[in-house]
């Protein structure tokens, strides 16, 4: 899974999701990675950031990652 932001006009942000083969659609059966998925999501900036801290407040009780754990 990957994110990618890129401004769509003057007012809107593409937020491009890429789902990759642990979460592609079932209608596209893979058995390789390498060929993700992608959703594009148009927003404004103000609803991108109201995203982020919801998301943020959400995955605050959990530990961080470290790698090699």
């Amino acid at each position: 899974m990957a994110f990618a932001a890129t401004r769509a006009d003057a007012y809107q942000i593409a937020l491009q999701i890429r789902l990759d083969l642990e979460f592609s659609p079932p209608w596209r059966k893979r058995n390789r990675a390498g060929d993700p998925f992608t959703v594009v999501c148009r927003m404004t900036p103000e609803t991108l950031l109201t995203a982020s801290t919801e998301w943020t407040a959400d995955i605050t009780p959990y530990p961080p990652w470290t790698p090699g754990e």
